[in-house]
C-alpha cells in the first residue's frame, strides 16, 4: 500500500494524500487507478452498511423470524427474500447518497 501525494487534483485544489494499491502504481492509468480506488473504497462502504444492516435486522427481528421460520417456511421464505431485495436497494440508495455527498454531483 503507498500513499502518493497529488499536488494536481482534477478539481484545482491539493490532495495531500491518496491511498492507492501499490500493485496498480507503475502499470495502470490514472483514469484505471481511480476506478480501481473508487471500486475499493466503495467496497468497504458497502461492507460496513451490510454489516450494520445486518445486525440490525437481526436485533430488531431476529426472534420473529425464527418464530416465523418454525410457523411457516413459506412466508419465511417470502419476507426473507424481501429483506434481501429491500436490504439491496436501501443499502445501494444509501451508499450513492453517500457518495454524492462526498464528491458532488458529477459521478
Amino acid at each position: 500500500m503507498i500513499f502518493v501525494i497529488d499536488e494536481k487534483a482534477e478539481s484545482g485544489q491539493k490532495t495531500f494524500a491518496r491511498f492507492l494499491p501499490s500493485c496498480a502504481l507503475p502499470f495502470m492509468k490514472a483514469d484505471t487507478r481511480k476506478t480501481l480506488f473508487s471500486f475499493l473504497t466503495e467496497l468497504v462502504v458497502y461492507s460496513i452498511l451490510i454489516t450494520f444492516y445486518f445486525f440490525l435486522v437481526l436485533h430488531f427481528l431476529g426472534s420473529w423470524l425464527e418464530g416465523l421460520g418454525k410457523e411457516s417456511i413459506k412466508l419465511y421464505a417470502l419476507v426473507a427474500i424481501t429483506l434481501i431485495i429491500g436490504q439491496a436497494v436501501l443499502l445501494e440508495w444509501v451508499t450513492t447518497f453517500l457518495f454524492r455527498l462526498l464528491r458532488g454531483r458529477s459521478e
